[in-house]
């Protein structure tokens, strides 16, 4: 029975990394969610693995462990399916393409993952249980808890050079076939099973056939239809980079990736605002960088300047192959115009790594609502930015502005931005509207000058259906333009945006709060800002009552769910380092999380290894939780070189190294933590799911806390201090004698 569990332990780590790649995208697209909501997503994943771990452990003896795991391998199998397909469908019957509130969102990350994380934490303690019974060592839960690490590395890898390119029907039905073959062959290998054995064969025909018949490729163009109500869904298409989606409305073509909108081939309005404008400021703009958003007119608006070249950053060449396909052949053949040259790279590395000058800059992104898209608003782009415009060269950027109906929140986020310029650049001017237009220079030449600029939009003879000469009068002498910067500059909350304090980004969501509950968005910004002293009174209360009881079980629960914490935290850090230094995740989160459960199976090997060779003590814990410690004061200076450094390639191999340490340092706490909590009980069986929910409790409250208020409110460094004092705080109760 031993090794018939071998592989359902290694099986259970597959399943975790799968479930959670595929889930947390499908729930991402469905709810619009930034790395906030990827923070409270795997917050109740871990806390609903906690519960289906420890309920396990309540109802085990009421029933043959045997068939609770073959229910919970099977259930998860068949639910992970059909999850995908109700995601889709709720998106498309509540919401379509409208961006869902904050109830409906927080509810989406809660309740959605729970039967899917309650039956892999089940599966974990009966498969543990069934093992620690057969071995009858208190080792036997850290060697599982190794297996699991080996099944996470394997489909981690799996999934992100293989599996990402596949829809995620597909990828399950092949999940609910490896289940079933395990189930076949190791779980009633028996005769006396002969009914359970001739449906799993049923399953297994039908699972098999799927692979062999165009119904999941079929489905997953019908599901993702479900989000475009009103609209034909023409084309989907899944790449490294995201899910792209084509939709129909009469004769126009609009262009979604990831759910969200892209733009359409007859958008022209703000096109021809913001390249015009941009434009006109610039008395000879020969050479012009645009990056993002070309498919809604902007090329051919920019080429009726006298522009020599136009560089046209478009992270993915798969948008533009689709873009070749859908596009009206006017569209069309100004992104394949000569002056035009794509470029299918990420803006801040090519920035860093053209020898390219330009007389004009434009960021054509959405407002900062990811870490990913607040880096073209920081400090660290601007000053980029700035070493690649020539003498008289102008960097054009926007937000969302409403100047008629005043928002605390979004003046602190255009505030914040509006300083950064200013930061970085001598001359700055706005454009209040709908949107607010920054743009920034180093020459005095930038100025509100309405006259000359319409002199050059007439001589240049621009032909356009918005903008007139009456309308470049209009925005240049606005009265709105001295208020918002009476606004901007007298704004004393908002500070400027960096690219590892990523303070925009806060505010943004705040603003995005704001829209469904301007109480909630008040609680959460008074509680973030108050976060520090009650982490400090927590901290406080927890050293009375750990010094006074001086129990070494209890110990060795809170040093497993600080590791938990701290793992989370560098997990959550080193994630939104990603996003800001390599510039992409998307095919990428499954390797990076694998990466740190690499460095965990070979601290957990090392330490089951310590376990063989010598007795455990509580004071055996104080090197790894050092370890973290230091680490956690080494990657400040670690992450601020690898962002000035120019080589992609190597800043993504250290990150990855850097995940590999992380996890190897927590994952020493484990099998010793463990070890110390189970030498206190008899029955060894009855526990194993104890020190698993603790760890998942910790580190619940580390994907929780890092990434909704530590890294935007008080930055990735105080974050990783945070981390440090929390490491250092342990050590401080583990040297503490214990009592009798």
């Amino acid at each position: 029975m031993e090794k018939k569990l071998i592989f359902s332990l290694f099986l259970l780590g597959i399943s975790s990394i799968f479930a959670q790649s595929l889930l947390i995208r499908e729930l991402m697209i469905s709810f619009y969610g930034n790395e906030f909501f990827v923070g409270a997503v795997l917050a109740f994943w871990l806390i609903w693995v906690a519960v289906g771990s420890l309920s396990a452990g309540k109802i085990s003896n009421k029933f043959k462990n045997q068939v609770l795991l073959f229910f919970s391998q099977i259930l998860f199998s068949f639910f992970l399916f059909f999850e995908i397909l109700l995601i889709r469908y709720l998106k498309g019957q509540f919401f379509g393409l409208e961006i869902p509130n904050l109830i409906h969102s927080f509810l989406g990350a809660s309740l959605i993952p729970f039967p899917i994380c309650f039956l892999l934490g089940f599966w974990w303690t009966i498969a543990t249980k069934i093992f620690s019974e057969v071995k009858k060592e208190i080792s036997s839960v850290n060697f599982a808890y190794f297996l699991e690490c080996l099944g996470f590395i394997f489909g981690g890898i799996l999934f992100s050079f293989v599996l990402v390119k596949f829809n995620p029907f597909l990828v399950a039905n092949f999940l609910i076939f490896l289940n079933l073959i395990n189930v076949e062959l190791f779980i009633f290998p028996e005769r006396k099973f002969l009914f359970w054995k001739i449906l799993i064969f049923v399953l297994l025909f039908a699972s098999f056939s799927l692979f062999f018949i165009p119904l999941l490729k079929n489905l997953e163009k019908v599901s993702a239809g479900f989000w475009f109500k009103n609209q034909k869904l023409v084309e989907t298409k899944n790449t490294l980079y995201g899910d792209i989606q084509v939709t129909k409305i009469d004769s126009q073509y609009n262009f979604f990736e990831n759910g969200v909108y892209l733009g359409s081939e007859k958008d022209f309005e703000f096109a021809e605002k913001f390249s015009h404008l941009s434009l006109v400021l610039h008395s000879n703009p020969e050479k012009v960088l645009l990056i993002g958003g070309g498919m809604s007119g902007f090329l051919r608006e920019i080429l009726k300047h006298p522009v020599e070249k136009i560089y046209y950053l478009e992270l993915d060449p798969k948008l533009i192959e689709i873009l070749k396909k859908f596009l009206s052949q006017e569209l069309k053949s100004s992104l394949f115009n000569e002056k035009v040259k794509i470029i299918n790279l990420d803006g801040i590395y090519f920035l860093k790594n053209t020898n390219e000058k330009f007389d004009l800059i434009l960021v054509n992104l959405p407002s900062p609502s990811t870490a990913l898209i607040n880096r073209f608003y920081t400090k660290e782009f601007f000053q980029i930015v700035k070493g690649k415009l020539k003498e008289n060269g102008i960097f054009a950027i926007y937000l969302p502005y409403s100047p008629s109906a005043p928002n605390k929140n979004l003046e602190n986020l255009c505030a914040s931005v509006f300083k950064t310029l200013n930061e970085v650049f001598k001359k700055v001017i706005v454009l209040p509207e709908d949107e607010v237009f920054f743009f920034a220079s180093n020459s005095e030449n930038l100025s509100y000058n309405a006259e000359i600029f319409s002199k050059r939009f007439e001589e240049r003879k621009i032909q356009a259906n918005f903008l007139t000469k009456d309308y470049i009068n209009f925005r240049f002498k606005s009265e709105r333009i001295e208020k918002a910067l009476e606004i901007f500059e007298k704004n004393k909350t908002s500070k400027e945006n960096q690219i590892f304090h990523p303070v925009s980004y806060f505010w943004q969501t705040l603003f995005w709060l704001d829209v469904f509950s301007k109480k909630f968005s008040n609680f959460f910004k008074s509680f973030s800002f108050s976060f520090l002293p009650i982490f400090i009174l927590v901290l406080v209360l927890l050293t009375v009552y750990l010094t006074k009881k001086k129990n070494n079980q209890i110990n060795s629960l809170f040093s497993v769910a600080v590791s938990g914490f701290s793992l989370m935290g560098f997990e959550t850090i080193l994630i939104f380092a990603y996003q800001v230094i390599v510039g992409y995740l998307y095919f990428r989160i499954s390797l990076l999380i694998s990466s740190f459960m690499l460095g965990m199976t070979f601290g957990v090997y090392l330490g089951n290894k310590k376990i063989k060779k010598e007795k455990i003590k509580i004071s055996d814990l104080l090197k790894p939780h050092f370890f973290l410690l230091c680490f956690s004061l080494f990657s400040i200076p670690a992450l601020i070189f690898l962002f000035k450094s120019s080589s992609l390639k190597f800043a993504e191999i250290f990150l990855f190294l850097l995940s590999i340490l992380a996890g190897f340092f927590g994952g020493m706490v484990f099998p010793l933590a463990n070890q110390i909590y189970l030498s206190f009980e008899k029955e060894i069986s009855q526990k194993t799911g104890v020190i698993y929910g603790a760890d998942l409790i910790g580190s619940s409250l580390g994907a929780l806390i890092s990434p909704l208020i530590l890294i935007p409110v008080y930055g990735v460094f105080s974050n990783l201090i945070l981390i440090f004092v929390l490491n250092f705080w342990l050590l401080f109760i583990l040297l503490q004698k214990p009592g009798q």
